[in-house]
């Protein structure tokens, strides 16, 4: 019995070490991406152009509302007036192939599987700067 409950403490000790080296490449990704510019969907690369600190804050509390929705795979949010305004405004700031994707009418329709993901990775990278100070990050 003792050996049992050892083994299940060196499997949630294991767990957590994997979790913190997933957790810490994935704000190493989103650090990238922000310093970059750019971040990639299904292999196509979303160019950011120029944002404010106010537009930045917009989508921040956007995203603070609907973060564990996105996490838990609800998005019943996609349908509401504050999403559907915000992400008319990234559409208008985030490029693809050299044009906006406010420009580009079909672009969902071409690359709908890139959509939620999109959703997410425009959303972090956006409000990345407001999250270095919490994740330590230089």
């Amino acid at each position: 019995m003792n050996n049992d409950i050892k083994q299940v403490e060196e499997q949630k000790e294991e767990f957590k070490k994997e979790m913190e080296e997933q957790r810490e490449e994935v704000i190493k990704q989103l650090e990238e991406w922000n310093k970059n510019g750019f971040f990639e969907v299904n292999g196509r690369k979303y160019v950011l152009s120029k944002m404010t600190h106010q537009f930045r804050v917009e989508v921040l509390a956007i995203y603070s509302e609907i973060e564990i929705l996105l996490l838990s795979g609800n998005y019943s949010f996609m349908i509401e007036d504050n999403f559907k305004k915000i992400i008319k405004k990234i559409e208008d700031r985030v490029l693809f192939d050299g044009m906006q994707i406010s420009k580009r009418p079909q672009h969902w329709e071409e690359y709908e599987e890139d959509y939620i993901d999109f959703v997410t990775l425009s959303m972090k990278v956006i409000c990345f700067p407001f999250y270095k100070k919490k994740l330590a990050i230089n």
